[in-house]
């Protein structure tokens, strides 16, 4: 069999590894590459995944992972929107960021900074220009945040950044907000600035020293009071806003959105 047919099957399969390249380096780069692609697809391909990256804290990546839990959980009950109920601790190194639409990113001193790693780089870039959301939470800094993000991501370009306004669709996507309050908020929550001459152009950057997932899990018993409802009314909106895009501003009504979905 010639190797057009043989890169014809691989792909029809999605599954088969090419033997006849194994016998070169290449080859065998391209086949780790393929299994790889093929691993994640099990791992995550059944279902809809909340991620996040894990930082250098066990004690923060065992409190995320609790408020991301929690989350979740409210979304399916209260939503038509059906997540997974485990949570995808994302291998920057190794896992296809396009299973994860919305990625929540804590970042602390103690993390590694992707400024020395040019092939990190741009796959966060890439997922990014895809229109996937992710947010960044700078949780123990001191110093300007947007510096301090930057430093940490290199090369990344986040695009033109602006503070969350109030009529935003992230403020509307399915509750109606005023912001997006974590557990503490003495600066404001920045956005990637959307292209106004694109009506579908969503924001794929959401930055914020909130600690929001901290928050959700304080707040997982209070669900009377409004700080309960504005702190996981605003996560909420954040997951569908990252799953279902901009579609506000063409005026589609949330649950026949969800529906179709």
């Amino acid at each position: 069999m010639d190797q057009d047919k043989r890169n014809t099957l691989r792909l029809l399969s999605g599954l088969a590894v090419a033997p006849f390249l194994l016998g070169s380096q290449t080859g065998k780069v391209f086949a780790q590459e393929e299994d790889a692609g093929v691993r994640d697809l099990l791992k995550y391909g059944n279902s809809n995944y909340i991620g996040f990256v894990p930082t250098q804290e066990t004690r923060v990546d065992l409190s995320i992972n609790r408020g991301l839990r929690t989350l979740v959980n409210y979304v399916n009950d209260n939503t038509s929107l059906e997540l997974d109920t485990s949570i995808a601790s994302i291998d920057l190194d190794n896992d296809d960021l396009g299973f994860f639409p919305f990625i929540y990113w804590p970042i602390t001193q103690r993390d590694s900074t992707l400024a020395d790693k040019p092939d990190l780089q741009r796959k966060v870039q890439e997922h990014l220009d895809r229109g996937n959301v992710i947010m960044f939470d700078v949780l123990d800094f001191d110093g300007p945040m947007l510096d301090i993000l930057q430093d940490y991501l290199g090369d990344v370009n986040l695009g033109p950044l602006s503070p969350l306004e109030e009529d935003h669709t992230l403020t509307h996507t399915f509750f109606n907000v005023a912001g997006l309050p974590g557990s503490y908020g003495s600066e404001p929550v920045y956005i990637q600035t959307p292209n106004p001459n694109r009506s579908e152009d969503i924001t794929s950057v959401i930055i914020g020293r909130r600690d929001w997932t901290r928050a959700v899990s304080g707040f997982a018993h209070d669900t009377q009071s409004d700080a309960f409802r504005q702190v996981w009314h605003g996560m909420v909106n954040a997951v569908i806003y990252a799953y279902m895009g901009d579609y506000k501003g063409d005026q589609f009504q949330v649950q026949q959105t969800l529906d179709n979905l």
